[in-house]
């Protein structure tokens, strides 16, 4: 009987100790995963993948949506107002950068890429006539990626969107200086900082998920 209790209290100190490394190790593996500081790579347009090369070009589609529309702006200004406003809101969390594909990115690293599927100016006199007509239209593809001590894991993927879509009452005589104040802020470079705001959103929706 003491023997069969001796082999009891052994077995049983040895499951605790099993139990409490696996913990602290499960413990250390949360604390790597743990994003200590952020890449932000600039992202592609749909229509032209091949000029961005890494995530963000490959976060694009591999067959044109003919329903998004791919104006002939200037995106280069709409990718380097979204990369600066994901970078300002980020640093106020951890040390953010914007970077290169290339950029050697340490462990513990989250990096950000994504591909600009869609960039409707809409319509200034649609706009102009009120009850939510001609809205701007700006729309991406993100992919989320964690770099751990042995690779780059891919993390999320979703889409984002932004519009620039007050709705005004119809236009009148008295509402013509409302309109044209609002009007100002209805533009791409303005969805651009709208559409970080909702890749952020969707980001920290996921973390507490």
């Amino acid at each position: 009987m003491k023997l069969n209790l001796s082999t009891f209290v052994f077995s049983l100190a040895l499951a605790n100790v099993v139990a409490s490394s696996q913990a602290t190790a499960a413990d250390a593996t949360a604390a790597q995963s743990k994003p200590k500081q952020a890449l932000i790579l600039p992202f592609a347009v749909a229509n032209d993948a091949a000029a961005t090369p890494g995530a963000s070009g490959d976060a694009c589609p591999k067959t044109s949506d003919p329903n998004n529309n791919l104006a002939d702006t200037n995106s280069q200004k709409l990718i380097d107002t979204i990369s600066a406003e994901l970078q300002k809101k980020l640093a106020k969390k951890m040390d953010a950068r914007i970077g290169q594909p290339g950029d050697e990115v340490a462990a513990g690293t989250v990096v950000l890429a994504g591909c600009l599927t869609t960039i409707d100016p809409g319509n200034a006199a649609k706009r102009m006539a009120g009850m939510n007509l001609g809205a701007s239209h700006l729309a991406a593809h993100v992919v989320v990626q964690l770099k751990t001590e042995d690779a780059l894991v891919a993390v999320k993927e979703f889409d984002a969107t932004a519009k620039g879509s007050k709705v005004l009452p119809p236009l009148s005589v008295v509402g013509v200086a409302t309109h044209a104040a609002a009007e100002r802020k209805e533009t791409l470079n303005a969805d651009a900082k709208r559409l970080a705001d909702e890749i952020l959103k969707t980001l920290s929706k996921k973390a507490t998920n």
